[in-house]
């Protein structure tokens, strides 16, 4: 199969077939026509799958884009569609994953990709399915990744609130859990989260399709802040009293901190305190001078742990608790499926936890 630097059209999609470029073992697949589509339905091509002394003739349809929302509205349209006489649906896409493929198999629909994978069904007769070749065409997006850095605040601020009116509700919101996005940003990172089918945009109403998927989809994206500096040290004295004048020095200065989400945990979930706090700060020296507390840097049996960041999403939609700042259960959740067997296990509470808490859309 050839090669090539950006995502093929429809032409050239139908060129890779009469080429032979496009293969399918045991199958043997060949272009046998591409109509005149002036009432013949959208199909582009027909295409024979040979098997032994049998073949079976298809009606495909490519879709340049592989995004769930276009694979879903694809597949329930091609059932239906008019097709010539004897012939059976496929879809074909650059890329076809593993999920897509048996969603395809229990549809009765066939599908072939431009890598090598695919699933041939003729109800009665034949199914072929195979998959494991990589994705040789990434889709571009207008954000390199909605779902993770600054972009995620605006998948994250659907978990606190799962329905909005317009896009300036969705950036509203936003800023009042203390993030700041551009407008064009949350319009790009919205049209994505409609692609993946995580949202759903209808006149009048933005909301939450997915939240499940959605954290996954974080989970996989995530990457911890960037850290400009680190201090390692010891107070003495009760830790709740520490971090209460500790935040509230800082928060008279006006200095950003937050308890990290591995270390805010027992908030959302039961879990062993660890002996030392995390906490996400923007600057550390002016953070202890605001807290006035004596904090001496060691590494002997250190309690305290100061992150400098200036990553927003560590910062955003925190919760206070006792005069303590302490990081969202999104951040939690996320931080501790980075973590060990253990953390992970307590993760899987605080998405119980954030996922139960979901109010019900009612609009914005």
């Amino acid at each position: 199969m050839g090669e090539f630097r950006i995502i093929p059209t429809g032409a050239e999609a139908v060129e890779c077939l009469r080429n032979g470029e496009v293969r399918l073992p045991p199958l043997s697949l060949r272009l046998v026509e591409t109509p005149d589509r002036n009432g013949s339905g959208r199909y582009d091509a027909i295409v024979s799958a040979a098997w032994r002394d049998t073949e079976y003739r298809f009606a495909l349809e490519y879709k340049r884009r592989s995004t769930p929302k276009v694979f879903q509205e694809t597949v329930a349209g091609i059932r239906v569609d008019r097709r010539p006489a004897n012939t059976y649906p496929m879809l074909m896409m650059p890329f076809l994953s593993p999920k897509q493929l048996a969603e395809l198999e229990q549809s009765a629909v066939s599908g072939i990709d431009l890598c090598g994978n695919g699933v041939v069904v003729v109800p009665g007769g034949l199914c072929i399915f195979r998959t494991g070749q990589p994705n040789r065409y990434p889709q571009s997006s207008p954000i390199k990744n909605i779902y993770r850095g600054r972009s995620s605040l605006v998948s994250r601020v659907f978990l606190a609130r799962p329905e909005y009116r317009e896009v300036n509700a969705v950036m509203r919101e936003i800023e009042a859990r203390n993030g700041k996005i551009s407008l064009s940003t949350i319009s790009k990172a919205l049209a994505t989260l409609n692609e993946d089918l995580i949202v759903k945009r209808t006149k009048g109403s933005i909301s939450l399709l997915q939240a499940d998927a959605l954290l996954d989809k974080l989970v996989a994206n995530y990457v911890a802040p960037r850290r400009t500096r680190r201090f390692v040290g010891r107070w003495e004295g009760a830790p709740n009293e520490f971090l209460s004048e500790f935040f509230n020095g800082a928060g008279r200065a006006g200095i950003r901190a937050v308890v990290s989400g591995a270390s805010s945990v027992g908030l959302y979930a039961v879990m062993a305190r660890e002996d030392k706090v995390k906490v996400y700060c923007g600057n550390i020296e002016a953070t202890i001078r605001a807290a006035g507390k004596a904090v001496e840097e060691t590494s002997r049996f250190p309690n305290l742990e100061l992150i400098e960041t200036s990553d927003d999403f560590v910062y955003f939609d925190a919760r206070t608790e006792a005069g303590v700042r302490y990081a969202c259960p999104v951040q939690t959740f996320l931080e501790l499926m980075a973590g060990d067997k253990r953390e992970r296990e307590t993760a899987e509470q605080v998405k119980r936890g954030i996922l139960a808490e979901l109010p019900s859309p009612q609009g914005s």
